[in-house]
């Protein structure tokens, strides 16, 4: 689609499908310069196809491929390029730009970009059907990956210990939390279901912040539902732990308006700033002091 086709696509179709005719006009673009750079590539190792030269490689015609676009997989024609040993034999030569092109740590931000904005892990395959590893299963572990390298990084600069987060399931975990004299158990954005021992062993006490007012909004992907179900207020909340999920006495809360042009990345960044500010006072609260308000469950919602 060029120019001009743009232009009369745009005057054909609603407002609503003005979005995809854009996208489709900047995915033709990619795809032909992605094709101009592996062309070129081809003619620095073979040369010019019509005036070969002479080197060891050589074009070895061309198959469907696939690239990576906003983390959608779209189709190319994929040059093939061989080299010839001294045996006699040949063997394919790994494209620099075709690798770079079907790179999949660009689908990797993107999926937790996605879940960043307020995306859960089951409703990624919905918006990017056309990706691989997608599923479910698949976009969990790889969140899990992203937060464990990040958090990981942070803390080996510090000179902090790291133990392996699944850990936390057990109940042998308990003796090592005893052991290192740990006072603060802080759950934050974690997958994992503490094991109730492990919870216990802390000196002071744990606490998990959850992205949500209690207990209207308990469970998942709270900011989603807030949103979802037209509230004009949300909040955040840092609680007790205890074996139930989202169940703990509240240490510590903050609420805010939502106005209507709030967005699923708008209000979880809202939440992460309150949630900085709440572990703070957590930390500057003396221990013997620390709030409890039992939640009333008879206004609970679980999601």
């Amino acid at each position: 689609m060029n120019e001009v086709n743009l232009l009369q696509s745009l005057g054909l179709v609603s407002a609503s499908e003005t979005g995809q005719v854009f996208r489709d006009f900047l995915c033709g673009h990619v795809r032909e310069m992605i094709c101009e750079v592996m062309a070129a590539e081809v003619t620095e190792l073979c040369g010019r196809k019509h005036a070969p030269s002479g080197s060891t490689h050589y074009r070895a015609g061309t198959s469907p491929g696939r690239v990576l676009y906003e983390g959608e997989r779209e189709k190319v024609v994929r040059p093939r390029v061989r080299c010839k040993s001294d045996d006699g034999t040949s063997q394919e030569v790994d494209l620099a730009s075709y690798r770079v092109a079907k790179d999949p740590e660009q689908l990797r931000s993107q999926i937790v970009q996605a879940i960043v904005s307020g995306v859960s892990t089951r409703g990624v395959e919905a918006i990017k059907p056309d990706s691989p590893g997608v599923k479910r299963s698949n976009v969990s572990r790889l969140w899990q990956e992203a937060g464990r390298a990040s958090v990981q990084g942070v803390a080996e600069h510090l000179e902090i210990p790291v133990w392996p987060a699944g850990q936390v399931k057990s109940s042998e975990f308990a003796e090592q939390v005893r052991l290192e004299a740990v006072d603060l158990i802080l759950n934050v954005h974690s997958l994992h279901i503490v094991h109730p021992e492990v919870l216990a062993a802390a000196r002071v006490g744990a606490f998990n912040l959850h992205t949500g007012p209690l207990p209207s909004y308990a469970g998942m992907n709270a900011v989603n539902w807030a949103i979802m179900n037209g509230e004009s207020q949300h909040g955040t909340t840092l609680h007790w732990m205890e074996h139930g999920i989202d169940t703990g006495d509240i240490a510590f809360e903050t609420t805010f308006d939502l106005s209507p042009q709030a967005t699923g990345l708008s209000v979880n960044r809202q939440c992460t700033n309150d949630g900085i500010d709440l572990i703070r006072q957590l930390l500057r609260t003396d221990p013997d002091s620390i709030p409890r308000r039992s939640q009333d469950f008879s206004q609970r919602h679980y999601y």
